[in-house]
């Protein structure tokens, strides 16, 4: 097997420029909530490093939507990917102390820049347009304005992976923004909404795939999605525990039956945060503050 399912590794943003233009509360309560997301990643001895924002680059705590990060384990060749961001502002992460630390790296053999695909408006927005089997190379992607579906079967193209397509329509009857916020791939569970998925040849497709795959199927409600159910990431500990890393409003909405399975497949247990304000004012929750680096 060349690659691993979680990261041993993760890489984090500060919300400093998210916070730069809300008042003393608000910013207190912001940065309060982050730091409550690294001690208790730190208390369940995930290996993190804690970056500065880019100056104006007011989303990057959510650094999973510019930047991925792929480690072959047989070869040891260690890629990243850029990515075309939709929103203008949002290129502005690529200048982060982040991006430093990669440019030094000497684990990293190879840096592929998609980012010039902004130039022709085409935009795919990392793990945050597709969720990753990267056990079995496959990339299931939400077609979406940031997940533009030629470019992400040149990615697959790229990086050796199978590109799982379709479309999704939310209660507000438009396509969910990013696939992560639908799904997430843990090693030996999958955690999806399934309803969103708009076509029903192509539902059966992406089901079909995963239980394939092998993995247990826990399926979430479109209201459980908007509480966050589907925007959460296990990892593995310096102990080689598996961690299952999600925000307090994901916690309190899954039901007790699924709450009962996704502990049974995190031995290191649940990473649990109040991450409430950067859900509400940055639209992301746990999974996208989480840079996978390591593998």
């Amino acid at each position: 097997m060349d690659c691993i399912q979680t990261s041993n590794k993760l890489l984090l943003v500060r919300p400093t420029e998210l916070v730069k233009f809300q008042d003393k509360e608000i910013k207190d309560l912001i940065n309060y909530q982050f730091n409550d997301l690294v001690s208790t990643l730190e208390r369940h001895q995930i290996n993190i490093m804690v970056f500065d924002s880019a100056p104006q680059a007011r989303a990057s705590v959510f650094p999973n939507n510019w930047i991925s990060s792929h480690v072959n384990r047989r070869t040891k060749e260690k890629k990243v990917v850029l990515y075309p961001m939709e929103n203008s502002l949002r290129r502005l992460e690529r200048r982060s102390p982040v991006m430093d630390y990669i440019l030094n790296d000497d684990s990293v053999t190879k840096i592929i820049n998609l980012s010039d695909y902004e130039l022709e408006g085409q935009f795919l927005e990392s793990t945050g347009a597709f969720v990753l089997d990267r056990v079995n190379k496959i990339a299931y992607c939400g077609v979406a304005k940031k997940a533009n579906s030629h470019l992400a079967f040149e990615w697959g193209r790229l990086m050796n992976y199978t590109i799982i397509e379709f479309e999704t329509i939310d209660w507000n009857r438009k396509p969910v923004y990013h696939t992560n916020i639908m799904m997430t791939i843990g090693e030996q569970y999958v955690i999806i909404c399934s309803e969103v998925i708009k076509f029903p040849e192509e539902k059966e497709m992406v089901l079909s795939s995963l239980k394939k795959s092998g993995r247990r199927i826990i399926t979430i409600t479109m209201d459980q999605m908007h509480h966050f159910c589907g925007n959460c990431l296990q990892v593995r500990n310096r102990s080689n525990r598996l961690v299952g890393c999600l925000s307090q409003r994901a916690y309190e909405s899954f039901q007790p039956k699924q709450l009962a399975l996704l502990e049974s497949y995190c031995d290191g247990g649940l990473a649990v945060v109040e991450y409430s304000m950067l859900e509400y004012f940055g639209g992301g929750s746990i999974r996208c503050s989480l840079l996978e680096y390591g593998f």
